[in-house]
């Protein structure tokens, strides 16, 4: 956590998880206490820096053993590889094999 809080870290968050919470506010499966507009105001606010997908990210992806089979998470793991920064995440299925440090 302590990563997270030094604002002297660069913060980045894949487009990914942005569509993942969209499509789950869509079919039901999560309630968000913000609209759209409001999340993308508070990533602004933060200093957050968005990555889109790129390219080199599908070639990644593409080449990432099938361990872990969720395509957002897949996505963010080949954003984070091919960008070279660090994934903090708590997901106990992800494989510390896969992040940078």
């Amino acid at each position: 956590m302590k990563l997270i809080e030094n604002r002297r870290n660069h913060k980045y968050l894949s487009v990914a998880s942005l569509w993942e919470i969209t499509v789950k506010i869509n079919i039901g499966k999560l309630f968000a206490t913000r609209d759209l507009k409001e999340m993308y105001n508070l990533i602004r606010d933060l200093k957050i820096r968005i990555i889109d997908i790129k390219q080199e990210h599908l070639h990644t992806y593409l080449a990432l053993p099938l361990i872990h089979k969720n395509p957002f998470d897949r996505l963010i793991i080949a954003q984070a590889s091919t960008e070279e920064l660090s994934l903090i995440t708590d997901d106990q299925h992800q494989k510390l094999s896969y992040f940078n440090t």
